[in-house]
């Protein structure tokens, strides 16, 4: 059953990060609209769950501690990561963040878990890495700023992980999953809509005001496209994120996120290549290849 929710989580990643992209091409992909797209995702997910629950859930100090540190990464990675998109280095952005979200909860699981580490692991994490790297090869050299946020944002991602993985290994003091998910939901809209009245009170403090587009006649129809997207989005990131959290109470991080990074690449990219018709260069075809040998080496 754990595996299952690996694979239903991967597909989920791969739905949210196509349609992710697709929404961020009609409505941009400034921190403000990549705030307020957070925001959405956070109450959103929240109010799925209490409905799914039946609006009640439960909060420890435990799960509460963990969800606002889970979360408060989250949006700092998320404002450093509109920060390198703004001036179009998303690879390197992306490749930072699967390998961070992959490697530091492998090692963790390695020292800390005493999880059982064998050669075929080994090498199915390094041909997934390879792979990341492959599948977000580019020829712009990033500059030495755009690696040192993205470093960070490697660190961030991976504590994520790990911080997920420690809430759902100590059941003592958690609450369950779907209370754990609402809180993390919650917290999440609450910390972004904070850090977006933040930097409009900024803003408006220095004069800067967003000019409306007159030639563009906004009508309902064609806000339905964007919503939809929207609300696809919200709701496969949610119920990704439950499946995995679901994923992590029984099994091995050195298993469960190669597998999440590995699986989410290649489903990512063969959506992508079906539905935007991109035609994949040699760099995309090794990068599923290598995918493909990561996954089967953790099988």
């Amino acid at each position: 059953m754990s595996y299952l929710s690996i694979v239903f989580a991967d597909l989920l990643l791969g739905v949210f990060f196509i349609c992710n992209k697709k929404y961020q091409s009609i409505s941009g992909s400034s921190l403000k609209e990549g705030l307020k797209t957070n925001m959405f995702i956070g109450f959103i997910g929240c109010l799925t769950f209490l409905i799914i629950k039946g609006f009640t859930f439960s909060v420890t100090p435990f799960s509460f501690l963990m969800a606002l540190l889970s979360n408060t990464a989250s949006a700092l990675y998320t404002i450093l990561g509109l920060k390198i998109l703004k001036n179009g280095k998303a690879s390197i952005y992306a490749m930072f963040l699967m390998s961070g979200g992959m490697i530091l909860p492998f090692l963790y699981g390695a020292i800390f878990g005493d999880e059982t580490i064998n050669a075929l692991r080994i090498i199915g994490i390094i041909a997934i890495i390879i792979a990341i790297i492959f599948t977000n090869f580019d020829n712009v050299k990033p500059t030495k700023k755009q690696v040192a946020i993205s470093i960070i944002v490697f660190f961030l991602n991976g504590a994520i992980s790990i911080i997920s993985k420690i809430h759902q290994s100590i059941p003592m003091n958690s609450v369950d999953t779907g209370s754990f998910v609402i809180i993390g939901s919650l917290l999440k809209g609450i910390i972004c809509l904070i850090i977006f009245i933040f930097i409009s009170i900024l803003d408006k403090r220095k004069g800067i005001t967003i000019k409306n587009d007159t030639k563009k006649v906004i009508n309902i129809r064609q806000n339905i496209i964007p919503m939809l997207l929207l609300l696809v989005v919200g709701l496969s990131n949610v119920i990704s994120s439950y499946c995995i959290l679901t994923g992590a109470i029984n099994v091995p991080a050195t298993v469960l996120y190669p597998l999440i990074s590995g699986g989410s690449i290649f489903l990512t990219t063969v959506l992508d290549l079906i539905i935007f018709k991109e035609k994949p260069n040699k760099f995309l075809a090794i990068g599923i290849i290598l995918c493909i040998v990561g996954i089967v080496c953790f099988i």
